[in-house]
C-alpha cells in the first residue's frame, strides 16, 4: 500500500472543532469560513462556499487541506433567513463538515503498477501538499490513525459509547459528545473515489 498524509496538529483539530461550537445557522457557518479565509467571493462580493462537495480551504490552497462538506446547514424551509437557528431534526439530516487526514491507495495503481496519489486520480491540484509515501504499510497505517487519535483524546477526551454515523461508512471509528454536535473520528473506504482508497477523518455533525 501507499499513503498520503495531511499533517494534523493541534492547531488544525481546533479550526475542525470550531464547527462544533456554532450555532445551527447557515450565517454562522458562513461566518466561520469567512474568518478563516476559506470562501471564495461572489459577483456581489458575498461569501461562497460550495456545500455537498469537497472544498478546498482557499487559505491553505498550496498546503492540501480540504475538507468534505455534507448537505447545507441551517434550516430547510422556504424563505428561511440564513440567520435562523434551525432545531428541526429534519434539517440536520445528512449535514457534516469532515477533515481528512490521510488516505490509503489500496486499489489506485497506473500501468506499472505504481500506487496514484489521491490529487493526481482527481485531477485536484489543492490536494498537493500532503506528504506522498509510496513506500508506506499497513503498520503505518495503524500508527497514523493511532497518532490522530491521541490528538483528539488530548482535546476531548475519552468518546462515548456511540456508533459512527451510518453515512460514514466507517470500518471503525469513535465518537465524543460536544454540546450540540457529534465529532467522529473514523476510518473506512473513502466514497468520492468508490472505496478505491481509504481514508483517516475526523467529522463533525449535529446531533439528529
Amino acid at each position: 500500500m501507499a499513503m498520503m498524509v495531511l499533517p494534523l496538529d493541534d492547531a488544525w483539530l481546533d479550526r475542525i472543532l470550531e464547527f462544533a461550537e456554532l450555532p445551527w445557522s447557515r450565517q454562522a457557518h458562513d461566518d466561520l469560513f469567512v474568518r478563516n479565509g476559506w470562501h471564495l467571493e461572489g459577483e456581489d462580493g458575498e461569501p461562497v462556499v460550495h456545500w455537498v462537495d469537497i472544498w478546498p480551504l482557499a487559505e491553505d490552497f498550496d498546503k492540501g487541506w480540504h475538507i468534505s462538506l455534507g448537505e447545507y446547514p441551517g434550516c430547510d424551509e422556504r424563505d428561511a433567513a440564513p440567520t435562523v437557528v434551525c432545531d428541526h431534526p429534519e434539517c440536520r439530516k445528512d449535514c457534516s463538515v469532515m477533515l481528512p487526514v490521510a488516505y490509503s491507495a489500496f486499489g489506485v495503481v497506473d500501468h506499472d503498477d505504481v500506487p496514484v496519489p489521491p490529487e493526481e486520480y482527481w485531477d485536484l491540484d489543492s490536494m498537493g501538499g500532503g506528504t506522498w509515501l509510496p513506500e508506506a504499510v499497513e503498520d503505518d497505517w495503524e500508527a497514523e490513525y493511532r497518532r490522530v487519535e491521541a490528538c483528539v483524546r488530548g482535546r476531548l477526551g475519552e468518546p462515548s459509547g456511540l456508533e459512527p454515523a451510518e453515512m460514514l461508512d466507517a470500518e471503525r471509528g469513535m465518537v465524543w459528545e460536544r454540546g450540540a454536535y457529534l465529532v467522529t473520528l473514523f476510518c473506512g473506504p473513502e466514497w468520492y473515489a468508490y472505496g478505491r482508497y481509504e481514508w483517516i477523518g475526523i467529522e463533525v455533525r449535529p446531533r439528529g
